[in-house]
């Protein structure tokens, strides 16, 4: 009976055998979150990834990095630069003090009263440093100072005068960049009197008012914009920017190295940038050998644009109020050289070594 029974059971399984041949199983069924085509995968990667700074965007960057450094080089002093001290980038509406530094004779009021050349009523010029406050910016400050942080000033607050560090200033300042501060600087005027007249002043001393010096006529500060010098040479540009500087008597290179001087100085000027809690002095630093020949024996970047400018500078001399080119021969202590540059070329000149530093 039992043999029956599997011989019933085998022949069943035989003929369903037989039945289902040529029927295929279906595959079995894969879980959907694993079905992903691989563009689709390539797709999800690019949206959930963060796109890198194009070169374009940090181009526009540094552009406008460079205008705002540029435009903090040739802010225009409210007071006529004297010419002694010129080492600037100006805006054609820069005043120059022409004034040639030997005609101040160091004196007191002593010297002038006691002095045989002088009478009680001969017109003189004396010389006096007086303090005045100037509103100013944090950032214009450090500009000033050549990023000195540690360059003592004195600021007027709430009416009094207080004694600080450029540093502390600018973290005072920190969270408010537009804030100005009042700062307290000494300035010097002229003043056409008398030795009689300046002895009546002597019971009448202004406070914070220091004799300093005299010029044994009625000399009148002559003053002059870039604008004004150039007018006459029909080569002012308002769009313009020129460098200027005195002539000094180590200026042994001639225009090359008065200019090659004057940008590494200037591009170094310290600009403060705050990084958290910390106020330290970002500078664009010009190499000195800059301006040299590279080892292929071609010109530098630096060297073709200062042969360039050179070749189309002017010289001014301010004592005998003569405009002159490409001169032979520089004389120390009374002439200026004033070179042309473009906005644009000055953003090269920033970005070229921004660029070259990394």
């Amino acid at each position: 009976m039992r043999v029956a029974s599997i011989l019933v059971m085998l022949a069943v399984l035989i003929g369903l055998g037989w039945l289902y041949k040529d029927r295929e199983l279906p595959p079995p069924a894969m879980p959907e979150t694993t079905v992903t085509a691989p563009s689709e995968a390539v797709e999800v990667t690019v949206e959930t990834t963060q796109t890198p700074t194009s070169a374009e965007q940090i181009e526009e960057e540094l552009v406008e990095e460079a205008q705002a450094f540029i435009e903090l080089l040739t802010e225009v002093n409210p007071e006529p630069i004297e010419v002694r001290n010129v080492d600037h980038f100006v805006l054609p509406s820069q005043s120059i003090a022409l004034l040639a530094p030997e005609l101040i004779e160091n004196a007191d009021l002593q010297d002038i009263l006691s002095d045989p050349s002088l009478s009680p009523d001969s017109p003189i010029t004396v010389v006096k440093e007086i303090e005045q406050v100037e509103i100013i910016s944090p950032s214009r400050l450090i500009a000033q100072l050549a990023g000195n942080l540690d360059q003592t000033i004195n600021i007027l607050a709430e009416g009094k005068k207080h004694e600080t560090s450029v540093l502390e200033v600018l973290q005072t300042h920190a969270s408010n960049r537009d804030e100005t501060i009042s700062i307290i600087t000494k300035v010097r005027h002229f003043q056409i009197t008398t030795p009689k007249e300046l002895a009546i002043e002597l019971y009448q001393t202004v406070k914070g008012e220091d004799l300093v010096g005299i010029i044994k006529k009625p000399y009148h500060l002559e003053a002059a914009t870039i604008e004004d010098l150039l007018m006459a040479e029909q080569i002012l540009d308002e769009e313009s920017i020129y460098y200027v500087r005195t002539v000094k008597p180590e200026d042994t290179q001639g225009l090359w190295g008065i200019l090659h001087g004057g940008l590494i100085s200037n591009f170094s000027r310290g600009v403060a940038i705050e990084r958290g809690e910390e106020v330290n002095t970002y500078q664009v630093e010009i190499p000195e050998l800059a301006d040299e020949i590279l080892e292929d024996a071609s010109s530098s970047y630096l060297g073709r644009l200062i042969h360039g400018k050179t070749m189309n500078s002017y010289v001014y001399n301010f004592k005998e109020n003569r405009m002159g080119k490409n001169p032979d021969a520089l004389f120390p202590g009374q002439e200026i050289v004033i070179v042309k540059f473009n906005p644009d070329e000055l953003i090269e000149i920033y970005k070229h070594f921004v660029k070259s530093q990394g």
